[in-house]
């Protein structure tokens, strides 16, 4: 469904961009910058979308390495975990993410 969506948002930026370089053409600027913050908005809300594929939940990636979701968000907060996000907004985990190990510093 989320790429379905993308590839429409992606059609529809690039015929912003097209009628943006018309605006400009005939010579009206300002509307095409009007257009140009439009797609720019666009191109943020895609980033959104296409981290959201890339990415799993607390509970998506719990349910994948076969562990609780409270033991996801220890090893988060351990830093063995890479992650986006925080504890507030909802931790979004890297689809390939590894459980990485701690080095020992040497005393």
């Amino acid at each position: 469904m989320l790429k379905t969506v993308l590839a429409e948002l992606a059609k529809q930026r690039d015929t912003w961009r097209e009628t943006a370089g018309t605006l400009e053409a005939y010579g009206a600027e300002s509307q095409a910058g009007v257009l140009h913050g439009a797609i720019a908005d666009l191109a943020r809300l895609e980033r959104r979308l296409e981290l959201a594929l890339e990415t799993l939940t607390v509970d998506q990636y719990a349910r994948t390495a076969g562990v609780s979701a409270q033991t996801v968000r220890n090893w988060i907060r351990s830093g063995l975990l890479e992650h986006y996000g925080d504890a507030q907004a909802g931790y979004r985990i890297p689809a390939n993410a590894k459980l990485t190990r701690k080095r020992k510093v040497a005393a």
